[in-house]
């Protein structure tokens, strides 16, 4: 018996489409013009489709049913095949290696485009709004990938960015609160600034969610941008984050309206700085209940919905909270 779907009401084919895959959904979408548009309005609202972005690999991955791999034709002993399959505006050499890979062959100057254009066209094609992730490699054109990412006005659960030529330009783009926000997850970053880089105003719309935000260079990240993401894990390296300057963000936390998704905070110091504990716990815990354990200094710190430990190590150069809700 033939079950019409696609018939039933807005509301009723928006909760059946929930329980298909995005497997079921990919082989929906090759049936029909008609199917595949009217599949991509609901896609927009229900996001099952996780499509992964990887410019360094140079793949996009359909997460669990496809990937397609980008892949050069001046690799030695490359035979173009002749199936071409359209993507956009371009017919492209094909190779279908089985169900869930397939291959996309671009001269080797223009893989960062062949990436951005097949899924250009699988976002286009599946109706995603959503990323499940970009990956931003050292050798990758960031700033051009940045741009293809909002001429599409594409937002991503994660994001991974690693270093790259004319890097406080490119800073002052992923460090502003508009890229900001169109991280939902993780947001990690091995981009290393110029010591006095400063990026432009951060948190004029309230506070920025993301699970975990990383760091590598955070010399920039002062104490009033970290009060203004509500994350559940912050990790900052070569920071230059003071003793008082914690202190400042502990006594804020003591409220608790405010970070209530932090359970991990972890700081690293630039060389030549240094940890006070007397000082990063003052008004928030008794400085008599510090206990050393394997040469670091450890205090429990809690209020009233939230518990835990801070640590300083023992060479004073890093600093670690975590946090629990109280039982």
């Amino acid at each position: 018996m033939v079950f019409p779907a696609l018939n039933l009401p807005s509301v009723a084919l928006q909760q059946v489409l929930l329980g298909f895959t995005s497997s079921d959904l990919l082989e929906m979408h090759q049936c029909s013009i008609k199917t595949g548009l009217t599949l991509k309005q609901y896609e927009r609202h229900n996001k099952t489709i996780k499509l992964f972005v990887d410019f360094q690999r140079y793949w996009i991955d359909i997460m669990g049913v496809r990937r397609y791999q980008i892949c050069s034709v001046e690799q030695p002993r490359v035979v173009l095949p002749e199936s071409t399959r359209q993507f956009v505006d371009r017919q492209i050499p094909t190779d279908e290696t089985d169900e869930q890979n397939f291959k996309c062959y671009f001269p080797e100057s223009d893989m960062v485009e062949g990436v951005k254009l097949v899924a250009t066209d699988l976002i286009r094609t599946l109706g995603i709004t959503r990323l499940e992730g970009v990956f931003i490699a050292e050798q990758t054109p960031a700033q051009e990938v940045l741009q293809w990412l909002q001429d599409n006005d594409l937002k991503t659960e994660n994001f991974n960015v690693a270093a790259a030529d004319n890097q406080d330009a490119l800073a002052q783009v992923i460090y502003s609160e508009e890229f900001f926000r169109r991280v939902s997850k993780t947001y990690t970053s091995l981009l290393e600034t110029s010591p006095d880089f400063i990026p432009k105003i951060l948190n004029q719309h309230g506070a920025i969610d993301l699970f975990k935000l990383d760091l590598s260079y955070a010399g920039w990240f002062t104490v009033e941008h970290l009060m203004g993401f509500n994350s559940g894990i912050v990790i900052l390296n070569r920071s230059a984050i003071t003793s008082s300057d914690v202190n400042k963000f502990l006594i804020l936390w003591l409220k608790e309206s405010v970070y209530t998704r932090l359970m991990y905070l972890s700081i690293k110091l630039v060389d030549g700085k240094e940890f006070n504990i007397q000082e990063v716990i003052a008004g928030v815990a008794d400085p008599e209940k510090i206990r050393i354990e394997c040469g670091d200094e450890v205090i429990d710190v809690k209020r009233r919905d939230r518990i835990g430990e801070l640590t300083v190590g023992a060479n004073k150069q890093w600093l670690l909270l975590t946090l629990d809700d109280v039982a």
